[in-house]
């Protein structure tokens, strides 16, 4: 299992929206959206990564930022699952890729 990734998940234990990156084990960003995960609902999250530049969103809340780390490099995507065979409980209904960092008020825009 690589050591090097990109995560959206849900933190069970703050039922908030969180994305982390990590570099060879090391972590680069972690970020919690601030806001709460509607459990059973449709919920938009939008994760931003550049170097020295990470940023995250749920719900059209304001995005949460942090301005220092390194970019992961990875070699394959799993969608739906995670460490240790964790299995996703719920629906993905679209998923999109941007190949540039888009502006904090555009990532604001798309979770609404």
């Amino acid at each position: 299992v690589s050591q090097s990734r990109y995560a959206i998940r849900v933190s069970r234990s703050f039922n908030q929206a969180r994305a982390l990156i990590t570099t060879s084990s090391s972590t680069q960003a972690d970020l919690y959206s601030g806001n709460f995960v509607t459990l059973g609902a449709g919920n938009k999250i939008v994760q931003a990564t550049r170097v020295n530049d990470f940023a995250l969103s749920l719900a059209g809340a304001t995005v949460v930022t942090d301005a220092s780390g390194s970019m992961p490099t990875v070699d394959r995507a799993t969608i739906g699952t995670g460490s240790f065979l964790s299995q996703l409980n719920g629906t993905i209904r679209r998923l999109v890729y941007w190949g540039q960092r888009l502006p904090n008020n555009v990532l604001q825009a798309i979770t609404q």
